[in-house]
């Protein structure tokens, strides 16, 4: 009933009045079916019990009943509705209208089957010892491409599948057993062979964890190096600012010891300087007087002490003059040599560059440091 249900035509299980699946179907006595509530409501509006499919009308009212066969046609319908085959699905390959989706392939009769028309198989003697496997696409590479017929032995003489014809044919006196016996065979060899892969997948696993625990110990070796040598490096650069700091102030400090020698110097020959320029103005007015008794007088002066003893016993008057007009002109500069200053030093300069030469040297020689390695016999780069 199953199968004769799904190959009504479509319109037989739709209601011509709201046009969808019969629900609660009824038939009338001209054959034409409704639903219930669809007849019942037309029949109240129009007042009179007529066919709406053929317009037949009926003396009374009739007494309608649910039409059993209908019922579960629908049913069945709606059932298999939902087992409707999608496009990833594999469809039955016997449902005509609406493609099912199957449930079983059969490799005896190389087909695949819904759930309803899987039910031969399961009924019929001569189909129970069919060969039924989950659906499976391309069911014809289990055809035999010589013979057309399925393949159901197994040569082990030339690992191939083969069909009943073959053993009469291309395969006559080999070795055949059945694709079940061959396969736990096989099965047992694919165990062997996934818990050998599995041994090794773990020990494989267990390598790759000593490796990270290796790069991680490696890691934080690594850092905790840096870390040691950034504070010796730290270490050192603040040393140094220290000590480029205390060797500016050592230079500072000398230069103001060693300038300190020079201002008293500087101090004498700028009074020297002072005096000399105005001896220098005073002589420039001399130059420029008309009296030329008096310049010869004044500049006779300026000779030597022992001369200027002789102008005044002999000229008393003028050189009284002149000493009272220029006082500084008749007064003899005296001459002070001026010690010469040697710069010197608490310590060598030319030490310190060449220790600080080495230390750079030094400094460079470590940048270009690489790593070793630590072998039982010893370092090795």
């Amino acid at each position: 009933m199953e199968e004769s249900s799904l190959s009504m035509p479509w319109d037989a299980l739709t209601c011509s009045i709201c046009l969808d699946i019969l629900k609660h179907p009824v038939s009338l006595q001209c054959g034409h079916s409704f639903c219930l509530a669809c007849i019942t409501d037309s029949w109240d509006q129009a007042g009179v019990c007529r066919c709406p499919h053929c317009r037949k009308t009926f003396t009374q009212r009739l007494d309608l009943c649910i039409n059993i066969h209908l019922a579960n046609a629908v049913e069945k319908l709606n059932m298999a509705s939902q087992s409707r085959a999608g496009p990833d699905d594999i469809e039955c390959s016997f449902c005509s209208e609406i493609k099912l989706k199957a449930v079983k392939s059969c490799l005896t009769c190389l087909a695949s089957y819904c759930e309803i028309h899987l039910q031969s198989h399961y009924k019929i003697n001569t189909l129970k010892n069919h060969k039924l496997v989950n659906p499976t696409r391309n069911i014809e590479n289990y055809m035999c491409s010589e013979h057309q017929k399925a393949l159901e032995l197994f040569c082990t003489d030339h690992c191939v599948c083969i069909c009943s014809s073959c053993v009469a044919d291309k395969h006559k006196n080999h070795h055949t057993v059945l694709p079940e016996k061959e396969r736990a065979k096989k099965k047992i060899q694919l165990e062997e062979l996934q818990q050998n892969t599995r041994d090794r997948i773990s020990d494989r696993e267990k390598q790759l964890e000593v490796l990270k625990q290796t790069i991680k110990n490696i890691k934080d070796s690594v850092e905790i190096e840096e870390q040691e040598s950034m504070e010796v490096l730290k270490d050192l650069i603040n040393s140094i600012e220290e000590t480029c700091q205390k060797i500016t102030q050592l230079f500072k400090d000398q230069e103001n010891k060693e300038v300190e020698k020079f201002k008293e110097p500087i101090e004498r020959l700028e009074k020297e300087i002072e005096v000399l320029n105005k001896r220098d103005a005073e002589l420039t007015e001399l130059s420029e007087t008309d009296n030329d008794i008096y310049v010869l007088q004044v500049r006779s002066a300026t000779i030597g002490k022992d001369l200027m003893k002789n102008i005044f016993f002999q000229f008393p008057y003028f050189f009284a003059v002149i000493l009272q007009t220029f006082p500084s002109v008749s007064t003899p500069i005296h001459e002070q040599s001026h010690p010469s200053v040697d710069v010197s030093t608490d310590f060598s300069a030319a030490l310190l560059r060449k220790e600080l030469s080495h230390l750079k040297q030094s400094v460079e020689e470590i940048s270009q440091w690489e790593f070793v390695e630590e072998t039982e016999e010893g370092l090795s780069i």
